[in-house]
């Protein structure tokens, strides 16, 4: 066993047992049979290998888990670990680099059996099969007019082939022992190519640019003492970058390439930095480094400055990427962790599963979409450009979200918005639908009406506003607030609006007229409302910590229940009514609504729990807390099943899909998080190909 294979055991060992005993220790819990133990077990396995990056041991963890166990965890977990959209398998060889083909609808891949394999970007089905080198091919690409390809080779040869025939055109030897790349010019009048030798006794970098149509080598420049793995013309064509082993890159400009090139490095950083990717973005305005040290950097081309790190990987980088439109990078490394980074702020976005070990590289159809990997697990996958960006549009964020309503069928979500506005977003593909004028200051709090035509918005001034959502015009104000609103709700029914008043009171508004019909006074303060399923019921949740159920026909209160130390901020309901849950200062806890005694008390968070959400079948209660923390909890037994650690900000706010296929989640910053037990290509409506 590896170094990291026993640091994974020994974390998976900590893990388990933790988690066990965690759960051994609620007191309240029925006692748990050994079978459902080693499911609890599998589940934090699997979940554990996915934050370590152990993409196949989270799938062995997953597919031992006992059958009759797996509930929305696991198929969360199992959806998580593979976000590709096809798969191609390759029994007999592994892949060292693929690319798309300029028009996007071939792949090429360089293979270590000395083969060049062409695949129909669509079908995925190898189309056509180049042989002529005698030993392992290192890269091959297509020219930009798709008529040839440009290849190298460990046998030191450097080939241009008529892709139509398949035939090469001529084949020379490039000077170098192996370790090379290649690169057409964008007018595909000339080919780059990158590699090493040995002068008096030490590795000198070679460079070296040849004319496509005569196979004349034209230029030539040794670059520094370490092999030279990359090599790239900029998008323009103006410019010819190269990443060392030296740990540096080295950029000329081509209308003075006898002059001493830019070079940009890694000398500051004490760990093996050997750079095995680069990579111009689209505008040839930035260029990124893959690197060995686990850090890839970012610089400004125009002027060599440092622009930003990439913060996140364990092990050592290997492939590097932008998205076609420029506006993302994408970084694969050693654990087969892929990774995309926001490329203006540097701000990691996603890491996306699929492969099982290192990713060897990254390219992108030129026509947007989609993007591929290879992989030394002896696959290349096609991923959607998308998978990951829903809610991403920067026109409809605000810098801190506080409502998030779901309607009742799930198409949209609607969210506090940039200045003040309302943001409706699609909730299949989290494109942003329209944005309109809100309050007069951030929204605390919205709600859908049932049918979904209008949404009602409160916050810390006295107004609660009701919008049409065809038109974004204010339909109906409601007036009679006492005090600011942190939360307020349509009835089930939709006849009904309420809404929690800063100021020891709840209001119950006609939702059609905007008459107040009550005021419901408190002992304290409040902070949450909400109204049970079947519209019969409104809870209270107030700063006092007590959870109070009012009868919304006479208004007179049915209950209240001393629930929490410290502050109620969220009430959920299960769909049949029958079970309640709490979030406060404290903890969070699950009610029998009837008896009105509590059921579980939910010991787990380290700071206060924020919100909480019932799945649609009510197996599964969903709690996040300023801890930074989501916890899926089993509502037959009040214990803790999977945690799930994606937020730089307290966990604010969680809404389940009707279908119960997905949990969306958000923290008082902006981040989103689509939690989505469907795996990626059922969702899109892909196949795995064999």
């Amino acid at each position: 066993m590896n170094q990291r294979r026993f640091f994974v055991a020994i974390v998976m060992v900590v893990v388990l047992c933790s988690f066990v005993q965690a759960n051994a220790q609620n007191k309240k819990s029925p006692a748990l049979t050994p079978e459902y133990q080693s499911y609890l077990a599998h589940i934090a396995a699997a979940n554990a290998s996915l934050r370590l990056n152990e993409t196949a041991e989270a799938k062995r963890w997953l597919a031992a888990a006992p059958v009759k166990y797996r509930n929305w965890e696991w198929r969360y977990l199992n959806a998580c670990s593979d976000n590709s959209i096809a798969v191609i398998k390759i029994s007999d060889s592994t892949p060292d680099e693929v690319h798309y083909s300029p028009d996007g609808k071939m792949l090429i891949a360089a293979m270590p059996d000395s083969s060049i394999r062409l695949f129909d970007a669509k079908s995925l089905q190898e189309i056509k099969r180049l042989t002529g080198h005698k030993n392992s091919v290192y890269a091959a690409k297509i020219s930009q007019d798709g008529t040839r390809v440009v290849s190298c080779s460990r046998d030191s040869t450097i080939a241009i082939w008529n892709l139509s025939t398949g035939n090469i055109e001529w084949q020379a030897k490039g000077g170098g022992f192996g370790l090379a790349d290649v690169d057409f010019s964008p007018d595909g009048k000339t080919a780059a190519y990158c590699s090493w030798y040995l002068k008096n006794r030490k590795v000198v970098g070679i460079v070296s640019l040849w004319e496509v149509a005569t196979g004349k080598e034209i230029w030539r420049s040794d670059f520094r003492d370490k092999p030279i793995l990359d090599i790239r013309f900029s998008p323009d064509g103006k410019r010819l970058a190269v990443g060392t082993w030296g740990w540096h890159v080295g950029v000329w400009n081509l209308e003075k390439k006898d002059e001493a090139p830019m070079e940009l490095h890694f000398d500051d950083v004490p760990t093996y930095s050997a750079i095995d990717d680069i990579a111009f973005s689209p505008d040839g305005g930035k260029i990124a480094a893959a690197t060995k040290n686990s850090t890839p950097r970012v610089w400004e081309i125009e002027t060599g400055k440092l622009l930003f790190e990439l913060r996140g990987h364990q092990q050592p980088v290997f492939a590097i990427g932008f998205s076609t439109d420029g506006k993302r990078i994408y970084t694969g490394s050693a654990d087969a962790a892929l990774m995309m980074w926001d490329a203006e702020t540097s701000k990691l976005i996603k890491k996306i599963y699929g492969h099982e070990n290192k990713i060897n590289s990254i390219a992108f159809d030129p026509r947007g979409g989609r993007f591929v990997t290879a992989s030394s697990d002896n696959t290349i996958r096609i991923w959607n450009a998308d998978f990951g960006l829903e809610f991403a549009n920067k026109q409809g964020r605000s810098q801190y979200i506080y409502a998030f309503p779901l309607s009742q069928d799930g198409a949209l979500l609607a969210t506090s918005g940039p200045d003040n506005t309302i943001s409706i977003w699609e909730t299949q593909s989290g494109a942003l639908i329209k944005n309109f004028k809100g309050l007069e200051s951030l929204i605390n709090a919205a709600d859908f009406s049932p049918d979904g035509s209008l949404l009602v918005a409160c916050n810390w001034d006295t107004l609660v506003k009701i919008w049409n959502m065809k038109t974004g015009e204010v339909h109906r104000e409601l007036k009679g607030l006492p005090a600011g609103s942190s939360s307020c709700a349509f009835s089930p029914d939709g006849k009904l609006v309420a809404s929690a008043s800063n100021k020891k009171a709840a209001v119950m508004w006609n939702a059609e007229t905007g008459e107040m019909l009550k005021k419901l006074p408190h002992e304290a303060n409040l902070y949450f409302v909400t109204f049970s399923p079947d519209g019969a019921m409104l809870a209270t949740g107030g700063h006092d910590g007590a959870v109070t159920l009012w009868s919304t026909k006479t208004f007179e209160k049915i209950r209240a229940i001393p629930a929490h130390k410290g502050t109620v901020y969220r009430i959920a309901f299960t769909a049949d009514g029958k079970k309640m849950a709490s979030g406060g200062e404290d903890n969070a806890k699950i009610w029998d609504v009837k008896a009105g005694n509590a059921l579980y008390e939910l010991k787990g968070h380290a700071q206060r729990v924020w919100t909480v959400a019932f799945s649609p079948d009510g197996s599964r209660l969903a709690t996040g807390s300023a801890d930074l923390t989501v916890r899926l909890w089993d509502v037959d037994n009040g214990i803790s099943v999977a945690i799930f650690s994606d937020f730089s900000n307290p966990v604010y706010n969680l809404v389940f899909t009707p279908d119960g296929t997905r949990m969306i989640a958000n923290s008082s910053g902006t981040e989103i998080v689509m939690y989505d037990t469907v795996p990626f290509r059922e969702r899109v409506g892909k196949q795995v190909l064999p």
